[in-house]
């Protein structure tokens, strides 16, 4: 029998433990209209339970705040 791939989610985003041992969700909100690259925003906090659910509330924001993300990150 096969067995099942167990990739994660695409745009899930990743969490680490920071050598100051805080964790850290990383994820991306979209890409620079300018320069194509993405463009990454990152929580913090003192578990990885704390940070995952913040990194959750994160990836569920709707269209109109990406889109509001993207627009502060061009340079004016």
């Amino acid at each position: 029998m096969p067995r099942k791939s167990t990739r994660a989610a695409q745009g899930g985003g990743t969490i680490r433990q920071r050598p100051d041992g805080r964790w850290e969700a990383r994820f991306t909100v979209g890409r620079d209209p300018g320069t194509g690259k993405q463009i990454q925003r990152s929580v913090y906090g003192s578990t990885q339970k704390e940070v995952r659910q913040k990194l959750v509330e994160a990836t569920a924001t709707d269209a109109a705040d990406a889109a509001r993300i993207i627009r502060e990150a061009i340079p004016k």
